[in-house]
């Protein structure tokens, strides 16, 4: 399984062909793109879990990339790297949220030390917003227990992901609590999350009603995320 999904934007086709081979053997996931205009469409397409924006590229300016993506709401974490970089170049990168600047030639280490460092960094900032989100929904969920940090962990990490999460416990556990902070930290929040109580509903109408069933009603709102408890009758038949 790939460790993460990475995109590297560079003007030099040997120095994406490098990269990418090298980063791929360390068990990442790697895309490339040549210029400004194939990065965005990238970007656009897809998320990643870290970029590596070179400041010279033929088709604009990699800081301008940079700030754009932060414009654009993007919190993906940047690395930029560059042979022709000065201290004020390195300013205005930093000031505008990159998390490392590296010179090149680059070093193989030193470049997977940075990739590795920020993907952590990322992930800690992640699982503190997860739990932070957790906590503060409601003042009975609070505490720094080895429990709620794990709550923390695997909140961030079911946001992350485009799969489809079900919550399990029992009634008064605060199901609908995670259910909330996952949509909140997901690519996904600025969408609705559609709430459904199942239990007030005909059984025969719950299908048609929930997201994915064949309900269009619902579908026909795309909502981001859905939120339901599942009645024993269809809990049976997804089973």
């Amino acid at each position: 399984m790939a460790r993460a999904h990475l995109l590297v934007v560079d003007d030099e086709p040997s120095i994406l062909t490098t990269l990418q081979k090298a980063l791929t053997l360390e068990g990442y996931t790697v895309d490339v793109a040549g210029g400004v205009k194939v990065a965005e469409e990238k970007l656009r397409k897809r998320s990643y879990d870290l970029c590596l924006f070179d400041v010279m590229l033929p088709d604009g300016d990699g800081i301008e990339l940079l700030r754009r993506a932060r414009e654009n709401k993007l919190e993906t974490p940047i690395i930029m790297m560059s042979g022709h970089a000065t201290i004020d170049t390195a300013i205005r990168a930093t000031k505008l949220g990159a998390l490392n600047f590296l010179e090149k030639p680059l070093n193989t280490d030193a470049l997977l030390i940075a990739i590795e460092t920020a993907l952590r960094l990322d992930r800690a900032e992640a699982e503190a917003r997860a739990l932070r989100v957790a906590t503060g929904a409601t003042g009975e969920l609070v505490g720094e227990s080895p429990a709620m940090k794990k709550l923390g962990e695997q909140i961030a990490r079911a946001a992350r992901s485009s799969a489809s999460v079900l919550v399990t416990g029992e009634r008064g556990t605060g199901k609908e609590l995670v259910a909330r902070a996952i949509h909140v930290l997901s690519t996904r929040a600025k969408g609705p999350l559609e709430k459904l109580n199942c239990a007030a509903l005909p059984s025969e109408l719950i299908e048609s009603e929930i997201p994915g069933q064949g309900g269009a009603g619902r579908q026909a709102r795309h909502p981001a995320g859905f939120l339901g408890s599942l009645v024993p009758a269809l809990q049976a038949r997804d089973a």
